[in-house]
């Protein structure tokens, strides 16, 4: 008969005689001697079997399909080379120079001082919130490809959440290639990001996209535009409109097509002053009223009037005009004459039959007659005077006797 665990024959008692007896006998003692516990070879052995009191040599084989491992805390910490152990409630690992490498720190991963590398091209970290953080090694290769992973390369780059009270309230960004291998690429555009210690010899050109389309410079104080040239442009479309420049340090505000005008509007859009091409200084619309130069006179062309608001016109060297009226019958017309003597005059056209003439209505009160040989003041009305004033005459003198009335005639 056969044993169920070692699978030896055993003789009957009574029944098998010898030599099968010492044969089957001998032959079991074989297989006893190569007992290991192992299937076949004897009932396997159960954990409460062993009492390991010494370190447990594996001979350079693994222990494989651990279930776990559970280290004990009141044990001292490992001093073997190439070890891993736990001390004070934290996993370390004791590299082959003897250095302790502390893998955790209470319940999060060590990081402080150490690295991890060896990593695969594929190889990429997720976060399932955005309260974590990552200080990357500047020391790392460039040019991994993650497939649509976040990546960093050459990483000069510190970014950390913005905290307007913190003293790390700030985002740098370092590259330290040059050309195109230190641009910056941002959702929808690609270009060269400038700082306040960047020169940049291409042209810039920031399109706002989008919305209202619009851009806005906001400075807590100036806001300083610097051209080498000390040109600045205005563009619309592939339209140059306009330019402000300088030149000799003189500002010059320059109409980039010809036959356009600079115009000056209100909030509402009404037009308060245009200059046009045709170097007239136009108001109100560009009505009838302009102010022009022909590079010797002034001309003023009103329309209807100019109005001082009763102002004075002053140090004026002489007045062509077609008529002098009074603004305001109650102020009436004061034409004073304050030069010295010699100086207050009337000065008339030599050669006219009427000079000058004092009329009302069409009626001549006193007329002056410049014919040459017949100058003559001729009254139209009747001269009176005072009683007491005298008519006189150079080099003789007429008074009347009554003084009523003097009739002089030939």
């Amino acid at each position: 008969m056969t044993t169920s665990n070692m699978s030896l024959n055993e003789p009957t008692v009574g029944t098998t005689a010898g030599p099968t007896w010492a044969t089957e006998t001998n032959t079991n003692w074989t297989s006893i001697d190569t007992h290991d516990h192992t299937s076949g070879k004897g009932v396997q052995l159960t954990p409460s079997s062993f009492n390991i009191n010494g370190d447990l040599e594996f001979n350079q084989n693994s222990a494989s399909e651990l279930k776990n491992v559970i280290f004990d805390s009141s044990v001292s910490a490992a001093s073997t080379n190439y070890s891993v152990y736990q001390a004070s409630g934290n996993l370390y690992w004791r590299n082959n120079s003897g250095t302790a490498v502390q893998i955790t720190d209470g319940s999060a991963v060590k990081t402080a001082g150490g690295s991890i590398s060896g990593m695969s091209s594929t190889a990429v970290v997720l976060f399932s919130s955005n309260s974590y953080a990552f200080k990357f090694d500047v020391s790392a290769s460039a040019g991994m490809n993650y497939d649509g992973i976040a990546k960093m390369s050459f990483s000069d780059i510190d970014l950390y959440k913005y905290d307007a009270a913190g003293s790390l309230a700030k985002v740098t960004l370092k590259f330290l290639g040059s050309g195109t291998s230190a641009a910056l690429t941002v959702p929808d555009e690609t270009g060269t990001l400038l700082s306040t210690a960047t020169s940049f010899a291409g042209a810039i050109s920031i399109g706002a996209t989008g919305g209202s389309g619009s851009i806005t410079l906001n400075a807590a104080q100036d806001i300083i535009l610097d051209s080498g040239t000390g040109v600045f442009g205005f563009l619309y479309g592939s339209d140059t409109f306009g330019q402000i420049k300088q030149d000799s340090s003189n500002l010059e505000i320059h109409v980039r097509n010809d036959s356009k005008d600079i115009i000056f509007k209100q909030y509402d859009g009404s037009e308060v002053v245009r200059m046009a091409d045709d170097r007239r200084l136009y108001f109100y619309d560009k009505g009838g009223e302009y102010i022009y130069s022909d590079g010797s006179s002034l001309y003023i062309i009103a329309g209807t009037s100019v109005d001082f608001g009763d102002g004075n016109i002053t140090n004026v060297g002489d007045i062509d005009c077609d008529s002098i009226s009074i603004a305001d019958a109650a102020v009436g017309l004061d034409i004073n004459f304050g030069g010295n003597t010699t100086l207050n005059k009337i000065s008339l056209t030599d050669n006219l039959a009427d000079a000058l003439n004092i009329n009302q209505g069409g009626t001549s009160y006193m007329k002056f007659v410049t014919f040459n040989s017949s100058e003559a003041i001729v009254a139209g009305k009747d001269l009176e005077t005072l009683t007491t004033t005298k008519l006189k005459q150079k080099g003789a003198f007429m008074q009347s006797s009554t003084h009523q009335a003097l009739t002089l005639g030939y």
